[in-house]
Order: structure tokens, then sequence, then C-alpha cells
């Protein structure tokens, strides 16, 4: 039946639209294995991954949003960042990314976030900056890694200075009155 040119040519564009579909059907299995490999890495990262538009809305937050502020990371979607930093360090935070438009994009800042328990951490954050066709800022891309450790030992480490100084003050005022 395939004698006549329009049932060759009926044949040949089946066999074609055929190897179209299987060549999409492989394009799009590697796109898929594509973004398993990647969503893999991001979840590998002791660091929280998260974009947000400008507004500060969330549109997509790693699973490690879990282990840092014991939150859900699909239930964080669409909901503000601001919800979750510390409110007495709102406004920082606001100034902080006001600052990664102007000054310095990407640098680390350090502001208290909100645990789902109620207590709060301390997260530094850093962040790159997404910008559209008119290179109009949209939101950010940020990495956000949990610090609190580090804070209470810096913390430690200055009451520990500070008694050192209130020490060598003492000693020396001892010294002085003794001299006298």
């Amino acid at each position: 039946h395939l004698n006549t040119p329009v049932a060759l040519s009926g044949f040949l564009q089946a066999i074609e639209r055929r190897q179209l579909e299987a060549e999409l059907g492989r394009a799009e299995y590697q796109r898929e294995a594509s973004e398993r490999k990647l969503r893999n890495i991001v979840d590998t990262i002791k660091e929280w991954i998260w974009e947000a538009d400008a507004d500060g809305i969330l549109n997509f937050s790693s699973s490690y949003a879990e282990t840092l502020l014991g939150r859900q990371a699909g239930m964080m979607a669409g909901t503000c960042v601001l919800d979750y930093v510390h409110p007495d360090d709102r406004a920082s935070f606001l100034n902080a990314l006001t600052l990664w438009h102007a000054e310095t994009p990407g640098s680390g800042i350090v502001h208290r976030w909100l645990h789902a328990n109620h207590s709060f951490i301390w997260v530094e954050s850093s962040a790159l900056l997404l910008y559209d066709a008119e290179q109009q800022v949209i939101g950010y891309r940020v990495a956000s890694r949990d610090i609190t450790e580090r804070k209470k030992h810096e913390d430690m480490l200055t009451r520990v200075s500070r008694a050192h100084e209130l020490s060598s003050k003492t000693n020396a005022a001892i010294i002085r009155i003794r001299q006298r």
C-alpha cells in the first residue's frame, strides 16, 4: 500500500513524527534528570537556599528549611520572608535588602530568625539579585546558614574580654590606691 506517492509521504511523515516525539521524550527525560540532580545538590548543601520576589514573597525554598527553621519548604511558598525574621530584626533586615540593591550585592547579613518551636536562631545570609530584561530587580536568590553556635561563642568571648578588661582596670586601680 506504500506504492503511491501520497501513501509514502504519509508514512515518512509518521516516521518523522515518531522520531521527533522520541527526541522530545529524551529531552524531557534529560531535563527532569538535570532538575533532580540540581535538587539533590541543593538538598545536600547544609544551607537553606531560597528565592523571593521583590516584595519578599517566597517562591522557592530548599528542604533545609525544615532543619534550619523547623518548617516544611512546601508550606513556605507564597508566604512573606519577613514572617520568619525575628520582629526586632525586621527593619534591619529590610535595610540590608536595600544595601544588597545599592552597595554590596551578595554580602552576608546576620539576623535572628524564628524557629517553628518559637525559639530564634542566628542566620547569616548572602544574596544574588535577580533581574528582569530591563535590569530591574525582581527578586532575590539567597543562601542562609545557621550561625547560632558561632554567635554564642562570639558572645562568650565578648563577655570574657569585658571581664578581663574590668579585672585589669580593677587591678590597675588597686595598684594606684596602694601606691598612694
